[in-house]
């Protein structure tokens, strides 16, 4: 059986989905199959038939936006347990690696297996022209979904 993943973004600008399309191009590329979906919009079914959960958050004063906090919230206790997990943030200037912190906090505390990568892209500048990722900041997002999925693929042997 093939193995799935779910990638949930939390954005404030567009730029934290565009992060999150791009990560799914690199679990495509390694024959995962993939849904990605506003956090708001993600309900407990979504999780339960996806073996991989990815979740990523816009930065807002070193935090999480809150539909992230508000997700795990409405987890049950052991929703994760079998599952993989990888977070991912974005920035405008600083707080991203808080955020990355408080998104594994909530997998642990809903029993997932293991937490396995994290990433942080620079996009936006708070109260200025927000800028979009760049080509380079792309290619990683692509790359930090290869990994996951080979990470996947490693444990199943």
């Amino acid at each position: 059986m093939k193995a799935r993943s779910l990638i949930l973004y939390a954005s404030w600008t567009g730029n934290t989905k565009i992060v999150a399309e791009n990560i799914a191009k690199g679990l495509k590329k390694e024959k995962i199959e993939v849904e990605v979906k506003n956090i708001k919009e993600a309900e407990l079914k979504d999780v339960e038939s996806s073996d991989i959960l990815i979740v990523g958050s816009a930065t807002h004063g070193s935090k999480a936006l809150r539909s992230v906090k508000s997700f795990f919230e409405k987890l049950p206790e052991n929703a994760l347990k079998n599952k993989i997990g990888a977070s991912f943030a974005v920035h405008g200037g600083r707080g991203g690696e808080k955020v990355i912190e408080e998104i594994k906090r909530y997998f642990i505390e809903k029993s997932i297996k293991s937490v396995r990568l994290s990433l942080l892209i620079a996009a936006g500048i708070p109260f200025l022209p927000l800028r979009r990722p760049k080509e380079v900041d792309l290619r990683k997002c692509e790359d930090f979904g290869e990994k996951i999925a080979k990470q996947k693929k490693s444990k199943k042997r």
